[in-house]
């Protein structure tokens, strides 16, 4: 052993300028185990020397990244698999599918996973149980430094040499792996993850290596024999025997396939061999042998026979053409002469009729534009169009392969992508499919891809715009919420940018077009657009060319809008009132006046008012008022005075303020009364709440109670609107406090405050006169104080409101109607 350590040391330092290393004696704590077979014992104390004593504690090994086999170190405990996957979802999966998952699930996340038929784990297991320990070059550069490993099942563990030397048994480990066995009887399968301890130490490309490379060893029988060798007969072990084995650290994948696939089989292997096994094994070996010519060629453009060699494998056998789908992409740029060739036999791989061979194909495509960029966009272009496909473990390689193409260049990339997304002649069904590939894939790792962020983020907004000719409500939606999320249109982007979102939301609101009464697919439209601008609104940018074409377009036929509609629109309407201009105020008050007096009735007849309506209205009419006060001195008679010609004050509107007041009286008893009733109807639900038992009836109950909630708040907000409209020169309101009924209330509904402080104690206004304190005082002590009181009896015992917006009958319709747009693609 002693010759193993110093043929380790010398070899480092003579041939590499690495830190390879040599073993030291074992100290008093222990990481790796001691051996314990018979075999092993016969190994004497020459092996004794090298390795250290005892067990090591196997609880330790875990999923996070610390550990305690070193001081001031916390332990790490196994992570059971049912707490990474349902296993009993997964046992009814294919081995295949599974793989995919496996792989999916650890990709990025700062583990591996891979996995093993169960056959190759039980020949593991066996050969582990007689040979623990190993050590393995890890190559970096031109250089290496030697790795420690160990084995006991299910179990792998991994440190440095050199930190094994300085540490002993207290060194801690770098890797650890846990093999996964739930479900070996079910979908004969192993499950492999591997948790790198320390990221300063080891890469997550590196730690993949060194658990493939570590199981071939185990594997594969030319190999096992180094192994062997090295626990059983260490006067016989050369270390340059190993770096004659593990040259170079290739791709992992394509060194677990060689291993399992070369002349070298890990499996045992009956002496009758079919002779197409045998064929292909010739197939395998051959391969073999050219790529290990062109990895030890300088000049590697001179192997022109060995890459031609390649090429004509891939049309024999299926592992040759598993092979050789990564081999071609591997050597791709070295032969320029050779690409037409080259990259149409790749394409014969993945229009193979073997699944296998397909996703290895698949799997290569990035490969080719490792060094060749300038075909990013035709392997996108190749790879959208295997977006189609029904297999599962293929669509996953498609889109690994795709975020790996947009990781390597995300600008050509996306731009290749999104061509596919839009309004060309592309295959509504690959349209889809791209656009949930976006969704799912892309947009969650934005802040991952899109480096440098303005330049990339301003990129994919122009993509995206290029995109909404012809989208669905929903696609629309998508675009939108990724959009704002993104910084350039963050909280502290310039008004400018609001702007820019609101021309989107204009284009699709159709607002060029003349309105059709009859085209509920175009009214749904303008009011989800219109929902989807209010944030924009709210931040400056301008609303006026929805209210141009709602106040021209919409208003005059309103009476003609079906039932639903008017009510959702009116809901519109409020919320983008307290964004208004005073130009566009001025022009909308007149039919918002004619519109509320409608539903403001002029004497009792017994039809039951729309108290929802009559809420929105009002709260409209406020807010364009306080916008230009003095305009409602023509339509509704009062007598603001702001020194301008449009005061009219030497005109009679006299008849028009009776009108006006006389309404508002009718709608107040009406209000009163209804909230009386629904008053009393709340004290029923409260008792029935009581006597309800079982969680249906509860629920029901629950729901009335929403209701009512909801229905009390409307009358409330409608009396605190009407109480200073009383008064010759009334306060308007002209901020966003009133909670609107249908919006979710952020604060329990309060008493006397609700209606006094947003009618009659409001400050003066220096363009609508001063406050009315008279006109609060007359409502207060014609009941007032009874109908808070009132109100807060209805709301005892209510935990919560629940009523979101639209709580009433229809809500907002964003994106979620009927019919389409253009061509019938939209869905709003």
């Amino acid at each position: 052993m002693r010759r193993i350590i110093g043929s380790l040391s010398s070899l480092a330092t003579e041939k590499l300028s690495s830190s390879s290393s040599s073993y030291s004696r074992c100290q008093s704590r222990q990481i790796f185990s001691a051996c314990s077979s018979s075999s092993q014992r016969n190994a004497g104390s020459k092996l004794s020397e090298a390795l250290p004593g005892n067990r090591i504690k196997w609880a330790s090994l875990g999923s996070v990244r610390n550990s305690q086999f070193a001081s001031g170190f916390t332990p790490l405990k196994p992570k059971p698999l049912d707490s990474i996957m349902d296993l009993n979802r997964a046992k009814s999966k294919s081995p295949e599918e599974l793989t995919s998952a496996w792989d999916d699930y650890h990709l990025g996340r700062g583990h591996i996973g891979i996995t093993m038929k169960a056959k190759l784990y039980r020949l593991l297991e066996q050969r582990a149980s007689e040979c623990r320990y190993f050590v393995i070059p890890l190559w970096r550069g031109n250089g290496y430094v030697t790795m420690f490993a160990q084995v006991e099942a299910p179990h792998m563990i991994f440190t440095g040499l050199e930190d094994y030397k300085a540490r002993g048994t207290q060194a801690a480990p770098y890797l650890t792996t846990t093999f996964y066995t739930e479900l070996v009887e079910t979908n004969d399968l192993v499950l492999i993850r591997g948790d790198v301890v320390f990221t300063s130490k080891l890469t997550d490309e590196e730690a993949k290596w060194l658990m493939e490379t570590a199981q071939s060893f185990y594997l594969n029988d030319s190999r096992y024999k180094l192994l062997e060798r090295f626990n059983k007969q260490t006067q016989d072990f050369e270390f340059k025997d190993l770096t004659k084995v593990v040259k170079t650290k290739s791709s992992p994948r394509l060194s677990l396939f060689i291993l399992l696939h070369s002349k070298h089989h890990l499996l045992p292997q009956s002496s009758a061999m079919s002779e197409h096994q045998s064929e292909e094994v010739q197939q395998i070996e051959k391969l073999y042998e050219f790529s290990e010519r062109l990895n030890a060629s300088k000049d590697k453009s001179q192997n022109v026979e060995d890459y031609e060699g390649i090429i004509k494998m891939s049309k024999t056998s299926m592992k040759a053409k598993q092979l050789a789908s990564q081999l071609i992409p591997r050597y791709f740029k070295f032969f320029p002469s050779l690409s037409t060739d080259a990259f149409n036999a790749h394409m014969d791989c993945i229009d193979d009729g073997d699944l296998g061979v397909r996703v290895q194909a698949i799997r290569g495509l990035p490969l080719f534009c490792k060094d060749t960029p300038d075909i990013i966009s035709k392997i996108v272009d190749v790879l959208v169009q295997l977006l189609n496909t029904e297999e599962s473990v293929e669509r996953d390689a498609v889109h690994k392969a795709l975020m790996s193409l947009l990781r390597q260049d995300p600008k050509v990339s996306l731009t290749a992508l999104f061509t596919h997304a839009g309004v060309t002649p592309t295959d509504d069904q690959i349209r889809e499919k791209v656009l949930n590939f976006v969704k799912d894939k892309v947009f969650p790792v934005k802040g991952e891809l899109l480096k440098p962020q303005e330049v990339m983020e301003r990129h994919i907004t122009d993509l995206i715009k290029q995109s909404l000719e012809d989208v669905t409500g929903g696609e629309f939606q998508m675009f939108m919420d990724f959009l704002t999320s993104l910084s350039i249109f963050g909280g502290k982007a310039p008004k400018e940018r609001m702007q820019e979102l609101v021309e989107i939301i204009e284009g699709q609101a159709d607002l060029n077009a003349q309105f059709n009464v009859l085209d509920s697919d175009h009214i749904d439209r303008f009011i989800s657009c219109l929902q989807l601008a209010l944030p924009f609104f709210a931040r400056g940018a301008p609303s006026s060319r929805f209210l141009s074409y709602l106040n021209t377009h919409i208003m005059p036929v309103f009476d003609k809008l079906p039932g639903e509609r008017k009510l959702d629109l009116l809901k519109a309407l409020a919320d983008i009132s307290p964004y208004t201009t005073a130009q566009e105020a001025r022009q909308m008050l007149p039919s918002m006046v004619d519109l509320l007096k409608k539903y403001m009735p002029a004497k009792k007849t017994g039809e039951e008012m729309k108290y929802t309506y009559v809420e929105c209205l009002l709260y409209a009419f406020h807010h364009l008022a306080h916008k230009v006060p003095n305009a409602t001195n023509s339509l509704c008679g009062y007598k603001i005075v702001t020194g301008q010609p449009s005061d009219r004050l030497g005109e009679d509107f006299s008849e028009l303020n009776k009108d006006f007041t006389e309404r508002l009286t009718i709608v107040e008893d009406l209000t009163k009364a209804m909230m009386k009733k629904l008053t009393q109807g709340m004290s029923e639900h409260n008792k029935a709440m009581s006597a309800a038992k079982t969680d249906e009836e509860k629920a029901s109950v629950k729901t009335k109670k929403q209701s009512t909630t909801t229905e009390l708040r409307t009358c409330n907000n409608i009396l605190a609107m009407t109480k200073p409209l009383h008064a010759k020169v009334p306060s308007f309101i002209g901020d966003t406090n009133m909670n609107l009924s249908w919006k979710e209330a952020t604060k329990p509904l309060a008493s006397t405050t609700a209606t006094t402080t947003i009618g009659g104690k409001r400050p003066g206004n220096s363009n609508n006169g001063s406050g009315n304190n008279v006109a609060a005082k007359r409502v207060r002590g014609s009941g007032g104080v009874q109908q808070s009181q009132l109100v807060n009896k209805a709301f005892e015992g209510i935990a919560s409101y629940g009523v979101g917006r639209g709580g009433n009958r229809s809500g907002g319709r964003r994106g979620g109607g009927r019919g389409g747009r253009g061509q019938g693609r939209g869905h709003w």
